[in-house]
């Protein structure tokens, strides 16, 4: 199966370049010219990578790190670019899915760090110190409310859960909304994709 990396950047130019360079690896390449027709994107089909231009992670600072406990929680995420001002923001360290890489690389390193950031969230295993994101569900909405509180109510008994439904409608949110509210809140949260596992 070819794994989907989506392209974040507002310069055509530069997700054209590297469109070409990736898809001649096998990889099967989207594009988006902005944060709002990124979320679009994620809304309608699962990706197994972002590569995200540090100019549009600049602009959209507090839209970005809400994006990382939400639609972007279980990618790994690399962005690209010259400066790393941004690391130093302290709501940024604590990502451990986000990487960063100069755009001045060659496309073979590049290439490598996509090789590897997609071995690595093949499962989801997160160390002890790891500080998850507080998985909040935000809306006022009579089925918003309604869902919150079974979760709460699950999440104090030991039962088994299956949640169900359509790609892109926050089931690994409300399963980590579960898990916060649950007496296992204080052990390690694991997410595994199956969808990249082998048979």
């Amino acid at each position: 199966m070819q794994q989907k990396i989506l392209l974040i950047d507002q310069s055509r130019q530069n997700i054209d370049s590297l469109r070409i360079s990736l898809e001649n690896q096998g990889f099967k390449i989207f594009s988006a010219y902005s944060f709002s027709e990124a979320l679009h994107r994620l809304g309608q089909m699962k990706f197994d990578l972002l590569i995200v231009s540090e100019i549009i992670v600049a602009k959209k600072q507090r839209l970005f790190l809400e994006a990382l406990e939400g639609p972007f929680f279980d990618l790994p995420c690399l962005i690209l670019g010259t400066s790393s001002a941004l690391e130093d923001h302290p709501n940024f360290r604590k990502q451990p899915r986000l990487h960063w890489l100069s755009e001045e690389k060659e496309v073979s390193t590049i290439v490598e760090m996509i090789a590897r950031l997609l071995t690595e969230s093949n499962v989801h295993d997160y160390p002890q110190n790891y500080e998850s994101p507080n998985a909040t569900l935000l809306g006022n909405s009579h089925a918003i409310k309604t869902l919150m509180e079974n979760l709460e109510a699950v999440a104090r008994t030991d039962a088994t859960v299956l949640l169900r439904g359509e790609t892109g409608t926050g089931k690994e949110l409300a399963a980590h909304y579960l898990h916060q509210n649950s007496g296992r809140k204080f052990s390690q949260w694991v997410a595994i994709n199956c969808a990249a596992l082998t048979e």
